[in-house]
């Protein structure tokens, strides 16, 4: 019994980082009109996601309103995805919030500083990936073990 109301408190105290992830039918109506374009998506997101989404949703009148179109913009552009893309962005999603939270750090600040680049150096280096994307997986190998070979390198210097 003591052990119940501890975890119970635990959880209590977690709030909303460690509440159970809403079910569509769960949202209150304003929040369901603003995800809308999630909703035959809902359940195959991840918890952490629908969370997010749902806090979101519920605190719109406290949004600037460039955060209001961003997030719009990004429900648009979502729902323009075909299946087999939304699968893949989930499964990215998933991959990301199981990694260590350093690393996610440390990909959110690369991701930082590349919106922060020229339009036109994103562009360029969009096509870089895409190449490098484009060649079998040795090759790729290969090309890595290069790179983290200069790096250290370079490190050491």
């Amino acid at each position: 019994m003591l052990r119940t109301v501890i975890l119970s408190l635990a959880l209590l105290a977690a709030g909303p980082a460690m509440a159970a992830a809403p079910q569509w039918g769960d949202l209150p109506p304003e929040a369901r009109e603003r995800l809308q374009p999630m909703q035959g998506d809902w359940d195959q997101l991840p918890e952490r996601q629908r969370r997010r989404l749902a806090r979101v949703a519920s605190n719109w009148d406290r949004l600037k309103p460039e955060q209001r179109e961003r997030f719009e913009q990004r429900m648009q552009k979502w729902q323009s995805l075909d299946p087999e893309r939304k699968e893949q962005v989930r499964k990215r999603l998933q991959r990301f919030e199981e990694m260590p939270p350093e690393k996610r750090k440390k990909i959110r600040e690369q991701y930082r500083r590349f919106r922060e680049l020229p339009p036109e150096r994103q562009a360029e280096l969009r096509e870089r990936f895409r190449r490098f994307r484009d060649l079998p997986p040795e090759q790729r190998r290969e090309m890595r073990e290069r790179h983290r070979e200069r790096r250290e390198r370079r490190e050491r210097e």
